[in-house]
Parts: structure tokens; C-alpha cells; sequence
């Protein structure tokens, strides 16, 4: 795992900017748009993830590493 980006993602958890809680419908397909997480475009041959949060906001994710950092900061917290 990539410290400074796990840093990152877990202070975008803190202060709101990225949901604290899982999402329960993610679509994977091909890169789209920049990153929610580390703010780096998802290109075209990158997956990426998206989802809508329970505050309807939209949240894309390269899957390896920010999709995997932020999954396992949520679950750990809800530990």
C-alpha cells in the first residue's frame, strides 16, 4: 500500500470529501474522468470505478490502488 496515498484518502474520509460508508452499487469499466481519490485522470485503459454515495454525489476511483486504499479504510473503520 502506498503511505502518502493512503494518507490521503484517509484524510478525504475525515473531512467528507470521500463517503465513510461502503457503497453498495460500484460499475467498473473503462477510465472516464479524474479520480475522486488522488485527483489523476483514470484513463481510458485504467478501470475504473464509480458509484453514486448516499449524498448522491458521483465518486470515481482508479481500482488499483485508490478503490482498494478506500475500501479497506471504510471497513476497518466500521470494524
Amino acid at each position: 500500500m502506498e503511505p502518502d496515498l493512503q494518507e490521503v484518502i484517509r484524510a478525504k474520509i475525515a473531512d467528507g470529501r470521500l463517503p465513510t460508508g461502503r457503497a453498495q452499487r460500484v460499475y467498473a469499466g473503462p477510465g472516464t474522468g479524474d479520480c475522486t481519490a488522488c485527483e489523476r485522470p483514470v484513463l481510458p485503459g485504467d478501470t475504473e470505478y464509480e458509484f453514486i454515495g448516499a449524498d448522491g454525489r458521483l465518486f470515481r476511483y482508479h481500482l488499483r490502488p485508490c478503490y482498494e486504499i478506500w475500501s479497506e479504510l471504510v471497513r476497518d473503520a466500521a470494524r
